[in-house]
């Protein structure tokens, strides 16, 4: 929990982090994170990536329906929508629908609030890359890109920017 926390605040300030153990002290010490989507641009074509793995999955939901307070139809309601959400309804000819009881409140800005969250977790098409930079490259991993940077990502004819999430390290004889 403590690590989900720091990382979503470590984000929101476009910082990365690192803990580790250095002599028996721990250390937490932070590092901007760079786009260097301009500049690192990881391609089969280029000689760049060795492999790579896709998925993509569909949204959520599209819509958040968020009620207030009240009864029947006396109860306060907010449709929320984002572009995002509109656009994976589009991609994918579905509509999706999540009730969202915040019977606490009837606010109009709260309502809308927990609408906009709930989109932000699951609003959208979800696509994940998982690739494998070649070692031999010009763009070396740790020196001109590491985790937490924005680097552009070439699979199968279409480019994303992505954050780099995780970096696996091997070591042989």
């Amino acid at each position: 929990v403590l690590g989900a926390l720091i990382t979503e605040l470590a984000l929101a300030g476009s910082l990365g982090f690192r803990v580790f153990q250095d002599a028996g002290v721990k250390r937490f010490v932070t590092y901007a994170l760079s786009d260097r989507s301009q500049t690192v641009r990881l391609d089969v074509r280029n000689g760049l990536i060795d492999g790579h793995r896709t998925n993509i999955t569909a949204p959520a939901l599209t819509h958040a329906v968020i009620a207030g307070q009240g009864e029947q139809v006396d109860r306060t309601f907010a449709l929320v929508t984002s572009t995002d959400s509109l656009d994976a309804m589009t991609e994918w000819d579905r509509r999706i629908e999540r009730f969202i009881d915040q019977r606490q409140t009837n606010d109009e800005a709260e309502l809308i609030q927990a609408g906009v969250e709930a989109l932000l977790e699951g609003g959208f098409t979800g696509k994940a890359i998982q690739i494998v930079p070649t070692t031999d490259s010009s763009m070396a991993y740790g020196t001109d890109w590491r985790v937490g940077d924005l680097v552009s990502v070439v699979v199968n004819g279409q480019e994303l920017v992505a954050r780099v999430t995780s970096a696996v390290i091997r070591a042989d004889s």
